[in-house]
Formats: C-alpha cells, structure tokens, sequence
C-alpha cells in the first residue's frame, strides 16, 4: 500500500489535486496541467512522491499526465471511464471528481486486482494507433456518404440493385434521370467519397511504413489467420498491445468486452448480452474477423450454427469473436501460427 493517494481530475489547462492519507483529505488544489507544479504541491506537504499514488480518469487528454508525472518517480494509474463508479450528475465537480479518484486509490480495490488501471502504451505506439483509428475516421465518414446516396436514390424511386460504389457506379448514375438538385447533391457525395477513399489509402501505406517492432511482429503473427488481413492484424496489434500481459484470456476478453454480463442472486445466475466494455475497436476488429472466419472454416461454422440456433446469429458471432481472441492470447504466449479448431 502506497502512505497517500492524489486523485487528479484532468483538463486542458488545469489539474485539480486532491491528496488523502489515511482517509483524512490534507489538501485541495487547483493547478496548472505541469509535473514541475505538481512535485511543488507534494513539496509543500513534506510528501515523498515515491511514495504515493496518483489516480485519474483518462479522457481527452489521453496518457499526458502519465507521461508527464513519470519522471519524478510516483506511480501513476489512469483508469478507464467505463470501469469507474458514477456520481450524481448532480453532485459533479472537480473537486468531487478529483476526491472520489483519491478515495479509490485508498479504496484497495486497486491492489486487490478487482480495479485494473488502463496500460500506457509508448508515445511510438500510441503514433501508430493513431494512424489506425485515423483510418477508421475516414471510413465511417465514407460509409455516410454512401447511405447519404442510397437514401436519396431510394426517395427517387432508382433501383442501384448490387451495384458496388465505384467509379463504374458514377457512370452508371449518369444515365439515370433525375432532377437538377439531386444530381448536384449526389455527384458532390461520390466526389467526398473518392477523395476519402485517397485518404484511407494514403493512411493504410503510412501504417504498414511505420509499424515496427514488436508490434509488426504480432500483426504478422496475428496473419497466419485466414480471418485475419492486414488491415485487421494492424488494428489488433495496435489497439491490444502485449497480449503476454494479461495472465488469461478470460481477463483479455474481459478488457475488450467480449464477455457476458452476469446478474446473480443467491442460486439463481444469469449471463446477458456483452458488456461492451474495453475496446471498441479491438471489439469490432474481432467480430468482422468472426463473420469471416465462419464463410472460411468449416468446424467453425458448424460451432456458428449450433450457438446460433439455441441463442441467435449476433450472440453466436461474438461467441467465435472470443474464440480467436483467445487463440490469439495462446499464439501470443507461445508464438505459434494459428492452427485450425
């Protein structure tokens, strides 16, 4: 156990600190988002920052106080949104928020493992997540441009029936009657549309020239599945990190949040749908595998169907989801290729 707790409640241009020791709150602060401003603070107090715990929400401002508080030796642990009790909307503030965190690192819920601090990846990890997670930016955005177009061609009674969106497509559309507006509207969506394409394309080469290390490594490894593309694998590799870090898979699959949620009370237990929790891009990276997974490999497909008639098609995707999560923590641990079930 660590002699004090600082609850840090984080924005972009202020901290405001909270320090508790042994229960008793010694000092409420407002101050400037610097590591120089906040051993000033422990100075005052007499407080070895080797000693002490730090405890703060991550959110817009991601690891920076992490980074930033590293060098003068306390520990610092960022927890995720999702994972931390909620106040009343009503008793919200800093310094609320700032003293629940400090209580929590007293809490032992910490140390006892049942609260599990977010992993801070290294700044050239997290440059490489960006790039991936700029991708999927543009591909949402693409996707909403194409709905935009399907749902004007539909109010226009115009059949597109499996026609892919392609330069083809932009031909075809020439042909096809329709009014002065709509064709404007229209042509200025498919031109959003190539231009992202552009983009997405330029990012996924600067992924594949930037990603290095251990974690090309595990995007290669995480290949030798036939669900598994490139684009996948760079997801996983760089939204997961080490696998080798989680001590089971059931604690990874409970970090992406890919595991039932349970309601029990006294013999009576019930498991529900996902948690969602964790990861959401790790997530939808490991479903679109499962859907692939399951055209491709015969005793998966079978494994598919008998879930899928007892409990249905999405339960019975995230079901195979969690098996490749899992065959993944296995090949991470002994480097071996994906073998099939």
């Amino acid at each position: 156990m660590r002699s004090y707790s600082v609850g840090l409640d984080v924005h972009r241009r202020s901290w405001f600190v909270t320090v508790i020791r042994t229960g008793a709150v010694i000092v409420h602060s407002s101050i400037p988002p610097l590591a120089k401003d906040f051993e000033s603070v422990l100075r005052r107090l007499g407080l070895d920052p080797t000693e002490g715990r730090v405890v703060y929400e991550v959110g817009s401002e991601g690891f920076y106080p992490s980074r930033a508080l590293a060098p003068i030796g306390i520990e610092v642990l960022p927890l995720a949104p999702s994972r931390l009790p909620l106040l009343p909307a009503k008793s919200k503030s800093d310094r609320r928020d700032s003293r629940a965190l400090a209580e929590l690192g007293e809490s032992g819920l910490l140390d006892s493992g049942r609260l599990r601090p977010v992993h801070v990846p290294t700044l050239e990890e997290e440059a490489i997540r960006e790039i991936m997670r700029a991708r999927g930016l543009f591909v949402r955005r693409r996707s909403g441009f194409i709905t935009s177009i399907k749902s004007r061609l539909g109010r226009l009674g115009i059949d597109y029936g499996n026609r892919r969106f392609c330069p083809a497509f932009k031909i075809w559309l020439k042909t096809q009657t329709m009014p002065d507006g709509f064709r404007i509207v229209i042509d200025s969506l498919f031109d959003s549309i190539e231009d992202v394409t552009k983009r997405i394309r330029v990012l996924e080469k600067e992924c594949a020239t930037h990603l290095a290390g251990s974690a090309r490594d595990r995007a290669t490894l995480y290949r030798t599945s036939p669900a598994i593309g490139p684009i996948t694998a760079s997801v996983l590799a760089t939204e997961l990190g080490d696998l080798a870090r989680f001590p089971s898979p059931e604690t990874l699959t409970a970090f992406v949040g890919l595991c039932p949620s349970e309601r029990s009370s006294g013999e009576t237990e019930r498991k529900g749908r996902i948690t969602r929790e964790g990861n959401t891009r790790a997530r939808a990276a490991l479903v679109e595998a499962a859907w692939r997974l399951i055209r491709l490999d015969p005793a998966m497909r079978r494994f598919y169907q008998r879930i899928a008639a007892r409990r249905g098609a999405k339960r019975a995707a995230v079901a195979v989801a969690r098996k490749i999560l899992h065959a993944l923590w296995a090949m991470s641990r002994t480097g071996e290729v994906w073998r099939k079930a």
